[in-house]
């Protein structure tokens, strides 16, 4: 899967969630800023696998045909959808008669599927709410669908039990939330670059880093702080120190 170069230093929907703390923006908000401030200078996006994310790549195609099989709707490939200078989406698939898009997660942990279809998706998956709330902001539309896929599960109950399907709408009060985090995300991360353009420090500590319970953000970080400093870019402390 390729990313669009479109992305570098964008707010986007997949990790929007670094936004949405509980109190605020918090120090994973401020290090989620920092990374794409990094992009924007590195002109490099930092990117994060793990073998969930290969196996999600790799049956998302399966995913949507059974998507279009069982509810009768075409769908086709979405390119990156800006909003503004400073966000951005890329939804898996555009519906074809609808104004609205798809969203999937493949997984290989049958659990978390059936999970999917118990509980709302906000109490489950908080950031996966957040993810299509985001998109929906971003392309503006009102609802979302959103899919689990479980390739090969077999349930003699249902037989399409590798596919669940959930109509997600828009929440505008979590929208307003959300867009006022965004706010300030954009505020500090202008100021960083204007810092970076003065010569100054841009102020983001190994034990900071350290502190983020994200791996996938604490990674990103990582290659950040390392293409920086073979940048000769200033950054505060020693790359040796971040420990994951």
């Amino acid at each position: 899967m390729t990313l669009s170069k479109d992305r570098l230093g964008r707010f986007t929907s997949s990790e929007i969630r670094h936004l949405m703390g509980l109190r605020g923006l918090g120090k994973t908000g401020i290090s989620y800023i920092f990374k794409n401030v990094a992009e924007l200078i590195t002109g490099e996006l930092m990117t994060f696998s793990s073998k969930e994310v290969r196996h999600g790549h790799k049956y998302e195609p399966k995913a949507v045909s059974r998507f279009q099989e069982v509810t009768l709707k075409d769908v086709v490939p979405c390119d990156f959808v800006k909003k503004g200078e400073h966000e951005g989406a890329t939804p898996d698939m555009k519906l074809v008669w609808e104004n609205a898009y798809l969203e999937v997660k493949c997984h290989y942990n049958h659990y978390k599927h059936v999970e999917y279809m118990q509980y709302e998706l906000k109490e489950l998956r908080p950031e996966y709410w957040w993810q299509v709330q985001h998109g929906m902001s971003v392309c503006e539309c009102e609802y979302w669908y959103f899919c689990s896929y479980v390739p090969g599960h077999v349930n003699y109950v249902h037989p399409d039990a590798d596919l669940f399907v959930s109509r997600i709408e828009r929440h505008d009060k979590d929208i307003k939330l959300m867009n006022s985090r965004i706010a300030q995300a954009i505020e500090i991360k202008v100021d960083m670059i204007e810092k970076y353009r003065r010569g100054e420090n841009i102020l983001l500590k190994p034990r900071e880093i350290h502190e983020i319970k994200d791996k996938e953000l604490t990674e990103q970080l990582y290659q950040s702080v390392k293409l920086m400093q073979e940048a000769g870019i200033k950054t505060t402390g020693n790359l040796s120190e971040i420990k994951f």
